[in-house]
């Protein structure tokens, strides 16, 4: 079924038919405001936030992405050449991000 494009530029929150203005980085749900960003958060059980590590294909990605995977690295590289300075984080981050040999004991 092809979508018009009122539809398609509409807020997808079932009782909204206001256009648009947002699109979720985590489930790329589009709302029209706050009240339907907390529901959709809410009631898809949503974080909001992109997962960092998944896959995006070359097609999907735009600036947004392609800055926070370089703020990704960078702050990787960061805590592997400065590891004392980073001694205030949490463990189990740092952790996760590095191979078990390059975590602290």
């Amino acid at each position: 079924m092809k979508l018009n494009l009122f539809d398609q530029m509409k807020c997808e929150k079932s009782d909204c038919l206001n256009q648009f203005k947002y699109k979720c980085p985590a489930c790329s749900i589009k709302t029209c405001s706050i009240e339907c960003i907390n529901w959709h958060k809410s009631n898809l059980n949503c974080s909001g936030q992109r997962e960092r590590t998944a896959f995006v294909s070359k097609k999907d990605m735009n600036s947004s992405m392609y800055h926070s995977d370089v703020l990704f690295l960078e702050g990787i590289k960061e805590r592997r050449l400065n590891p004392v300075t980073n001694l205030g984080e949490s463990r189990l981050e740092t952790e996760d991000l590095l191979p078990n040999y390059f975590a602290h004991n």
